[in-house]
Order: structure tokens, then sequence, then C-alpha cells
């Protein structure tokens, strides 16, 4: 947490520009900043994207989150028995990636691949549903 202000103030300074993809990217970009929290990078994705693509990429996935989480509630209104347990507990796993993904990075490497997921399911779901 104690390194958020120092990548919150670069990203402000620079709200549209982001280091580029990638944290091999960013670490060259942000080398000075990242001597001074001795940190990889901010430990919060939705500052790294941030950092990284811009704050239009951070607002639009923000967003595109949202609207999953408010997907998952469309579903569940409509669901019951094992179907239903099943998309709880795809709700306690979008919460649980906000919250981890608020103190850790999960962008890196397959860390995001459980959202991608979660995503698919989902909307493959929803889409079912609609035939």
């Amino acid at each position: 947490l104690y390194g958020w202000p120092i990548y919150l103030k670069w990203a402000i300074k620079h709200p549209f520009k982001g280091t580029g993809l990638a944290r091999r990217v960013q670490k060259k970009v942000l080398a000075d900043i990242e001597k001074d929290t001795e940190l990889e990078h901010a430990h919060n994705i939705f500052l790294n994207l941030w950092l990284q693509g811009g704050l239009q990429i951070a607002i639009v996935f923000t967003i595109f989150y949202f609207w999953l989480v408010l997907k998952v509630f469309k579903i569940l209104k409509n669901l019951d028995g094992k179907e239903f347990y099943f998309f709880i507990s795809m709700f306690i796993f979008l919460v649980s990636f906000f919250v981890m993904g608020s103190l850790e990075g999960f962008e890196k490497e397959t860390g995001f691949v459980p959202f991608w997921l979660a995503c698919g399911l989902v909307l493959g779901h929803e889409r079912h549903l609609a035939k």
C-alpha cells in the first residue's frame, strides 16, 4: 500500500500515456520509481492497468468488471438448484478477485486466466439462457 501514492503520482502526471503493456516495459519506464518503492509494480490491478495502458484502459476494464458482476446478478434471479450455487460461487470469485486485485496485480503471466474463464462462463451461460 505504501507504493500506491508514488505510482499514482506518475499515473496522474501521464494519465493517458501509459508505459506500454507488460511489466518488463513498465520496469524500464518506471525504473527510478521502482528504486524508491523497492517494488516491481503497484500491487493493484487497476493501478497497474492505468500505469501500463493509460486511464482509458483502467476505466474500460473497471466498467467491464462491474458489468460482469451485474450479469451474474441477472443470471442468479432466474436460477435455482445446482446452477444457482455455481453462480453464487462465481459471484464470490468475482468479489475475491476484486479484493485480491486491489492488493496484487494479476495481469502478469497467467494470473488473469481465471478471470477470463469466469467471463466466458457467465457470458456463455447468459447466451444459453437467451436461446
